[in-house]
């Protein structure tokens, strides 16, 4: 059984560093020696897209217009927008895919459910708050295992338990989808073997808009252990939303937003994928709010 917390205790330590700038606030990324993309791999988005790549005017009446109250709070829809554009990572274990990796969950009512996680630390994995805890299915999930790099039934760092679980009280007690976000303790230091990922906080929020990002995950269409990714800008922000046109599926819940940002190393995540509906699929951004709060579970351990 893994135990969890909300987020009300003291912090005791840290084993990761921060940077901070007018704009943002950051804890870096882990890029182990060994690290390069592969070429077989799609090569990951980066930066801004250029203004002759958009209608401008469309996309800031896009952001100025979007109802971000859409998704029910019971709804947890991840859909394809217009034609399939998906891509299969194929060499799971090359940089900087082999961050990611697929979840497998039980709750208390025994139904187990698939999920994504990106790891942002040397034993933590962020996820979706729903993929921790679920109210209709009985609370905290009893037991997660996370598989990073999965490839069909090949495991290239195998199967990790999880020891213990996070989440916020937005969540867990409001179900709140702007506060959608958990968090996962591995029962190692998995990082040593995979590197990790870092995670970025905009002061303003408008800062993600027209930036490119990517979302890499397991959806379930695809049998759930097959790596998937996805790239496109953010069409729209809010305080605590992003929205996007990349196509997912269930299963690819809990996948961090990442990419790279200007003045920080590659790469960062910006965001954890939550939800879908056909105007835009959708990600509980983090703010600075969320990103303290990712600080005191970094340093409670």
């Amino acid at each position: 059984m893994v135990s969890n917390t909300l987020l009300d205790f003291v912090t005791t330590g840290d084993s990761f560093e921060i940077s901070s700038d007018s704009d943002s606030v950051s804890i870096l990324p882990n890029r182990i020696e060994d690290s390069k993309l592969d070429e077989q791999n799609p090569m990951p988005v980066i930066g801004y897209a250029e203004e002759e790549e958009l209608n401008l005017n469309e996309l800031d009446e896009i952001n100025k217009g979007y109802n971000f109250n859409d998704f029910p709070n019971d709804q947890i829809a991840e859909i394809i927008i217009g034609q399939d554009d998906r891509t299969r990572i194929t060499n799971t274990t090359s940089w900087p895919y082999r961050t990611h990796g697929h979840m497998v969950m039980k709750f208390p009512n025994n139904k187990v459910y698939i999920g994504s996680g990106t790891i942002i630390n040397k034993q933590h994995v962020i996820t979706a708050g729903h993929c921790v805890y679920s109210k209709r299915d009985g609370g905290w999930a009893k037991s997660v295992m996370f598989y990073p790099a999965q490839n069909d039934n090949s495991l290239p760092y195998g199967g990790i338990p999880v020891v213990q679980l996070w989440s916020v009280k937005g969540w867990t007690e409001r179900t709140d989808r702007n506060w959608d976000f958990g968090m996962l303790r591995l029962n190692q230091d998995i990082s040593k073997k995979t590197g990790h990922l870092g995670i970025i906080a905009y002061r303003d929020h408008r800062k993600l808009l027209r930036h490119r990002v990517n979302v890499t995950g397991y959806p379930g269409d695809k049998g759930g252990k097959q790596m998937w990714t996805h790239s496109d800008i953010i069409k729209s922000t809010s305080s605590q939303r992003l929205i996007y046109n990349i196509d997912t599926m269930g299963g690819q819940s809990g996948s961090g937003i990442w990419s790279k940002f200007e003045n920080h190393p590659p790469y960062h995540v910006c965001g954890i994928h939550t939800t879908g509906h056909i105007s835009g699929n959708g990600a509980t951004r983090i703010s600075i709010p969320l990103f303290d709060s990712i600080v005191k579970i970094l340093s409670s351990n």
